[in-house]
C-alpha cells in the first residue's frame, strides 16, 4: 500500500493520501520542495472560531438520526447520503457517504462513494465554507 504526505505551505495543512495500488515514488530534492522538511514540524496555530450555542436551532431539529449495525449514529443528508462521526485505530473522522440497503438482510451498508476526513481536515473544510458558498453564488448568477 502507497502512502503519500502532501504539504501546502500555505496553511501548513497536511494531507496524507493512501493508495490500494502500489506505486513506485520518486524522491524529490530539498531544493525541488523544501516544503517536505516541515512534516515534523507544528503547523502555525488556527484562529478558533467564535462557539455557537447548541440550542433548539431551526436546522438542529430538522437532523434525522439513523444508527447503523456498528451503533455509529448518523444524520441523514439526502436520500442514501449520511454524515457520521466515527472511530477507527484511535483517530476520529467524519465519513460523509453514500449507503446502500443490503438486499438479503435489510441493513444499510456504507458503499464505495465517500469520503473521511480526520479532525484536521474537517476543520480546514469548515474554514473555507465562506468562500465556497461565495462560489456557489457566483456559479448560479
Amino acid at each position: 500500500m502507497a502512502f503519500y504526505i502532501v504539504v501546502y505551505k500555505r496553511t501548513g495543512f497536511k494531507v496524507h493520501i493512501m493508495s490500494a495500488q502500489k506505486h513506485k515514488t520518486s524522491h524529490a530534492s530539498e531544493s525541488d520542495d523544501d516544503s517536505l522538511s516541515d512534516l515534523d514540524s507544528p503547523p502555525p496555530p488556527k484562529k478558533k472560531a467564535p462557539e455557537t450555542k447548541k440550542g433548539s436551532s431551526s436546522t438542529e431539529s430538522k437532523v434525522q438520526y439513523t444508527t447503523n449495525s456498528d451503533g455509529d449514529k448518523m444524520m441523514d443528508l439526502t436520500g442514501k447520503k449520511y454524515v457520521c462521526v466515527r472511530q477507527f485505530k484511535g483517530r476520529v473522522f467524519v465519513d460523509i457517504r453514500e449507503y446502500y440497503e443490503d438486499k438479503s438482510s435489510g441493513v444499510l451498508k456504507p458503499g464505495k462513494k465517500g469520503i473521511s476526513l480526520n479532525v484536521e481536515q474537517w476543520d480546514f473544510l469548515k474554514g473555507m465554507m465562506n468562500d465556497i458558498d461565495k462560489d456557489i453564488v457566483n456559479i448560479h448568477r
